[in-house]
């Protein structure tokens, strides 16, 4: 990982197949920053806040998550009200890796405490965040779904 420490940016390393042999197309330590991280994939992103993905678009986000407080507000002014503080749901399945910290997914009915190495694989219900002991830093591979099969 490039960067500084507290700031860290993503390298990314894109291959491709030319004349029958792989290479590399991109070596960057460049991400598009958006409001709590950066988007690392796609290369270019247009609209770097935007979850709402097409069925089968495909975003990676690094994410250090906010305070409960400044997140809440932030899903409440995006999203809307969906059965309490700071839940949401996305057309997406998400791939969601606990890089650092330790944080709380809070569902309809439990809540699943998580640390470093943890994965959830979020496939498009309502959900919120609690940061029980930060920073908590997030690797996020979202998948578009087709809302029909949500």
């Amino acid at each position: 990982m490039s960067g500084s420490e507290e700031n860290p940016v993503p390298r990314r390393v894109v291959t491709v197949k030319r004349d029958g042999r792989a290479s590399v197309l991109r070596d960057e330590a460049v991400a598009t920053p958006f409001r709590w991280g950066s988007v690392v994939w796609p290369l270019e992103p247009e609209d770097p806040d935007r979850t709402a993905l097409h069925p089968g678009e495909v975003s990676w986000r690094m994410y250090t998550l906010p305070s409960d407080e400044e997140l809440d507000a932030y899903i409440a002014q995006r999203y809307g009200g969906h059965g309490g503080a700071g839940m949401h749901a996305t057309p997406t399945t998400d791939y969601i890796l606990v890089l650092e910290g330790r944080v709380a997914l809070v569902l309809d009915d439990e809540t699943v405490e998580l640390g470093p190495g943890d994965l959830v694989v979020q496939q498009g219900t309502a959900h919120a965040w609690r940061v029980r002991e930060g920073p908590v830093r997030l690797s996020v591979l979202m998948v578009g779904i087709d809302r029909k099969h949500q």
